[in-house]
């Protein structure tokens, strides 16, 4: 029973090596571990607090949705870092999850220009009148 641990590489292509970038240790999940879903429920009249259980979800399979899941943790990580600095075209994010012992490790390679800022314009501001963002602000409130 060791942690896992997912890690993010670097893939240089132009000196075709592997860079560390981050080393990540999550916590051990048994594989038949759950944890409780809950919705909340707020009554003012009585000042009163009240929980009901909605459900179960298995803990391995929660953290695998929320890494690699359709929008996970990896693929903001990798846009993050394309965009923080200029890489080589041919670069990629290699992200590396030893998973729980149990034949769980899973590898993604990402290419980091399709992450990058394609267009200048995507670094504009949307609204850049300070009047019409006061307005606007003072409409919604």
């Amino acid at each position: 029973m060791q942690d896992p641990i997912l890690k993010f590489q670097k893939y240089c292509s132009q000196t075709d090596k592997l860079i560390d970038v981050c080393q990540i240790r999550l916590q051990y999940f048994a594989p038949e571990q759950t944890f409780d879903i809950f919705d909340h429920e707020y009554i003012k009249r009585y000042d009163a607090h009240f929980y009901h259980k909605r459900g179960e979800l298995n803990c391995r399979y929660h953290t695998n949705k929320i890494l690699f899941g359709e929008k996970g943790y990896i693929y903001s990580f990798a846009k993050v870092y394309a965009r923080s600095e200029q890489h080589h075209p041919h670069d990629h994010m290699i992200a590396s999850f030893s998973g729980y012992g149990d034949r769980t490790e899973c590898v993604v390679i990402m290419d980091l220009a399709q992450y990058a800022y394609t267009d200048s314009s995507a670094l504009n501001l949307i609204i850049d009148d300070y009047d019409l963002l006061m307005q606007k602000y003072n409409e919604i409130m």
